[in-house]
């Protein structure tokens, strides 16, 4: 692999692993956990976002949490869609596979709310490709 493809710094680089992710939102498979299928979503927003924050040259905060970055672009006068404040929710799944504690929300815990939380992150990500593609015009 390429190192510019490694470039934290290219909003390809976070568009890339949040396409990764949703495919991994996706797999069904012996051993998987609700968890992991959420997880996976989570990143993908994450992602998303932070690509769009790069593709602007603006700074990223060093967050898993959804609602900063959600409000980092505002204030950069950027709009993320709807989806993304309905995925502000999501930041919880980034720790409860790996800290435990925090509740999943009933609404998730069954294949049906995986596949529409996988859904909302593929909506943020196309969102985040559009307005990467605008930036670089």
């Amino acid at each position: 692999m390429p190192d510019d493809e490694l470039d934290c710094d290219r909003p390809e680089f976070w568009t890339r692993q949040a396409a990764g992710d949703i495919a991994m939102a996706r797999i069904r498979g012996e051993g998987l956990l609700v968890e992991h299928h959420l997880f996976h979503a989570q990143q993908a927003v994450e992602k998303s976002l932070k690509g769009v924050l790069v593709a602007r040259g603006l700074l990223y905060p060093r967050t898993h949490n959804i609602s900063v970055l959600i409000g980092r672009l505002r204030e950069s006068g950027i709009e993320p869609p709807d989806e993304a404040d309905f995925a502000a929710e999501f930041t919880v799944f980034e720790s409860v596979s790996r800290y435990g504690g925090r509740a999943i929300p009933n609404q998730f815990l069954s294949r049906a709310g995986c596949d529409e939380v996988a859904d909302i992150a593929a909506v943020v990500l196309e969102w985040a490709k559009r307005e990467i593609a605008r930036a670089a015009k």
